[in-house]
């Protein structure tokens, strides 16, 4: 599985957290899980970008408890994520953290996530450029006029959305843990969010982060 980095800065029903390998509510509680669902109601997400942001927000919210319960668990059932020195180093991270501010929905965001997700999985390509040769500082210009911060995470070939936030934890073989950091940065405040078809890895997730 590939992950991609690049940083520039310039309720989800019971039935859908069932949906989930490793259900939401056999570890949280639902006044918990509700606390995560900035994305329940919005009309356009699909159900996996709605589980993505409630796990996103999760993560930030209750970091502990989510160290001591919900990564091992998804770890332990997901086929290709391992315990390894950067699990180890997340988890103490975690328990060291303070809760952060949930992440709340944002169109805008939600678009040019969903163009570049669309765009990989048309073309079979990875990473921050388009397949039209747009390089990112390109790609987040419209971006940097409405946001003062903002950042991107990619990843490729995980369908669930639990599992795709922890490989994105764990951020093993990438320097300075770059999509730990824009998953657990108390700055942004926003997310934009598309999982999309791909036809190399069969599935690609963007998540672009902001903050006003």
């Amino acid at each position: 599985m590939i992950r991609i980095l690049l940083l520039f800065f310039v309720l989800l029903s019971t039935a859908d957290a069932q949906a989930l390998n490793v259900p939401l509510e056999s570890y949280f509680t639902l006044e918990e899980i509700k606390a995560a669902q900035t994305a329940a109601d919005h009309p356009k997400m699909k159900d996996t970008e709605k589980q993505m942001v409630t796990v996103l927000n999760l993560v930030r919210l209750y970091p502990k408890k989510f160290a001591r319960e919900y990564l091992p668990a998804v770890v332990k059932k997901a086929e290709y994520i391992e315990v390894s020195a950067a699990y180890e180093e997340l988890v103490k991270e975690l328990l060291n953290g303070e809760p952060l501010e949930p992440l709340s929905p944002d169109d805008f965001l939600s678009k040019h996530a969903q163009i570049h997700a669309k765009d990989m999985g048309r073309s079979g390509q990875a990473g921050h450029n388009s397949s039209g040769g747009k390089t990112f500082n390109m790609r987040m210009a419209p971006m940097q006029k409405r946001y003062s911060g903002v950042a991107e995470n990619c990843q490729y070939g995980f369908k669930d959305a639990a599992e795709i936030v922890v490989d994105l934890l764990i951020d093993d073989g990438i320097p300075e843990r770059g999509h730990r950091r824009n998953i657990l940065d108390p700055a942004f405040n926003l997310i934009g969010v598309s999982v999309e078809p791909h036809k190399k890895f069969d599935v690609n997730c963007v998540q672009i982060f902001g903050v006003l």
